[in-house]
């Protein structure tokens, strides 16, 4: 990656709610919040939410995941790119 960025490696979990409300979507990514996901980006209009976790591996996302009573959905591997504060 280029200079000046921080790069972090993170494991992308994806969550669609095809069928709820954009309240019930907003609630449900907050339990998403509460499974140590670094950061959550939801999309209430589109009722899909991100979890953006610090994880050895998809298994510890899911087991994450789990505790919280979340199903997985798609979970991939990615970076988190930010700007290096040096």
């Amino acid at each position: 990656m280029g200079t000046g960025l921080h790069v972090t490696d993170i494991w992308v979990s994806e969550h669609y709610w095809p069928a709820m409300a954009a309240e019930l979507v907003t609630a449900h990514a907050q339990r998403l919040a509460y499974s140590g996901a670094l950061a959550t980006v939801v999309l209430p209009g589109e009722r899909t939410a991100f979890g953006l976790h610090v994880a050895g591996g998809a298994a510890d996302v899911r087991r994450a995941l789990a505790e919280v009573g979340l199903g997985s959905g798609s979970i991939g591997p990615g970076w988190l790119l930010d700007r290096d504060p040096g």
